[in-house]
């Protein structure tokens, strides 16, 4: 059972998923239509205005084309033929100039799709793994349901208006979450320029750089680690936004923003890394002093000193929660009207189970904002019916034997009744060779000397 447990839960975090408020002491004006901000290690909301309405990304789209394609391409020095894609693009659309049968390796296609934004890059990504524009977007929408964005369809691979194309702010943090966990994505969004080197089709390099204002080392934002700017008529101008300071990581995400050139989105995420820096703080889970959930084990043992009842501990490996310094606040004042909502592993629990052994997990909701989803851990031991404790004489030391089967024991049982067969055996033999011996001893007192008056053995020869 441990090993099942183990293998199901291993990857099982805290995970936050509501705002306890809506962030009242920020003092600044958000214009943008759908804004979250969240942090980046466990998924809390520290802002969000709209985030779950309906919205068209533009080129932020290129994040999940390029978190598919890196987990599809295992080698980024692959060659990929440009095809006839590339033709459907008026030139009013951002391009970094690839023409057909043009042989492009796949990172390269990578830095023309995410820093200047080359549609004519993405087109060709997508064809090349999902063998047309609706087979990769299906490749899409599949890594969307994977990563929990229920409020998001994909249906082109960079973001020009559609109206089958679009998503919610709180799903787009979802992308940008698991998009900094890709080191080599990472990198790429986080690169100011970049030199595409020459092809079969273009003779000299080519040197592109990012639409990501934050990234300029003079007017930048420090901090910045990368991700993606977009903008179209539908979907207005869009940022989506990495930062990490102080040991502290965020995301933002704004869509929708209608101000002149786009102006509000930099200056309204600049100003909510600022609040969310100066704000996000963190504490261990057990400083919430919640009461131990507790179940029934099927086929304890009879010695079981709770006959088979097992409290189970919220996640025990020092488990720490993070958000706004407030709402910490609020979750410890408020403790007692956290409401526990426990999902088992299955059905019924049976023995053995382990000390440590996940048997499940709780939901932690207040206000009817789910906050955090933990690991239940068992607390003790709790043996199964044919297992056997044996408890050493010396009392600073209690040894638990458990059997695992009744064939184990069984074969214990045999072994010591081989043990005290081999003993009569022996003590036997001790006794006979001792007999013998003494009878020998007689008749050597009855032999006549030789002269010499060495002892002899009379022996009758064999004839």
């Amino acid at each position: 059972m441990r090993k099942h447990l183990a293998a199901l839960f291993a990857a099982l975090i805290v995970v936050f998923m509501l705002p306890l408020n809506v962030l009242a002491e920020y003092s600044g004006e958000i214009t943008s239509a759908n804004v979250v901000m969240v942090d980046t290690s466990s998924g809390s909301v520290l802002y969000e205005k709209d985030s779950t309405a309906k919205a068209f990304p533009a080129s932020t789209t290129k994040l999940m084309t390029a978190l598919v394609a890196l987990e599809n391409i295992p080698d980024l020095e692959t060659e990929i033929t440009v095809g006839i894609e590339v033709r459907r693009f008026s030139e009013n659309n951002t391009l970094i100039g690839l023409v057909e049968q043009e042989k492009v390796r796949a990172i390269d296609l990578l830095y023309g799709m995410l820093l200047p934004s080359g549609n004519d890059a993405a087109a060709t990504l997508a064809c090349y793994l999902g063998g047309s524009i609706d087979g990769f977007a299906n490749l899409m929408n599949n890594k969307a349901h994977e990563l929990g964005m229920n409020d998001t369809h994909f249906a082109n691979p960079h973001g020009l208006n559609d109206n089958t194309h679009y998503t919610t702010a709180a799903d787009m943090a979802k992308l940008a979450v698991a998009c900094t966990k890709n080191e080599t994505l990472m990198e790429i969004l986080g690169t100011r320029s970049y030199t595409l080197p020459p092809t079969n089709k273009r003779s000299g390099e080519k040197k592109i750089y990012s639409t990501n204002r934050f990234l300029d080392p003079d007017d930048g934002y420090s901090g910045v680690t990368g991700m993606k700017t977009g903008n179209t008529s539908a979907a207005k101008y869009c940022l989506v936004t990495s930062a990490e300071r102080d040991g502290k990581s965020l995301v933002v995400v704004v869509l929708g923003d209608s101000s002149e050139n786009g102006s509000a989105r930099w200056t309204e995420t600049a100003a909510l890394l600022d609040y969310g820096f100066a704000n996000l703080t963190s504490m261990p889970l057990s400083s919430l002093q919640l009461a131990p959930v507790k179940v029934q084990v099927a086929g304890y043992g009879r010695n079981d000193a709770e006959a088979g009842m097992l409290a189970l501990d919220f996640d025990a490996d020092g488990q720490t929660i993070s958000g706004l310094t407030e709402d910490l606040a609020t979750l410890k004042q408020n403790a007692n009207k956290i409401v526990v909502t426990v999902n088992y592993l299955s059905d019924h629990l049976d023995a053995p189970v382990y000390k440590g052994d996940v048997v499940g997990t709780a939901a932690l909701t207040y206000e009817e904002n789910t906050f955090a989803v933990v690991n239940l851990v068992a607390s003790r031991d709790v043996l199964a019916s044919g297992d056997a404790a044996i408890v050493s004489t010396d009392n600073s030391m209690i040894t638990e034997i458990a059997a695992n089967t009744e064939d184990s024991g069984s074969s214990a049982i045999g072994t010591i009744l081989l043990i005290l067969a081999v003993a009569v055996v022996v003590a036997g033999l001790i006794y006979n060779f001792s007999s013998l011996g003494r009878k020998l001893r007689k008749k050597r007192q009855k032999q006549p000397s030789c002269a010499d008056g060495h002892n002899f053995y009379l022996y009758k020869r064999s004839k």
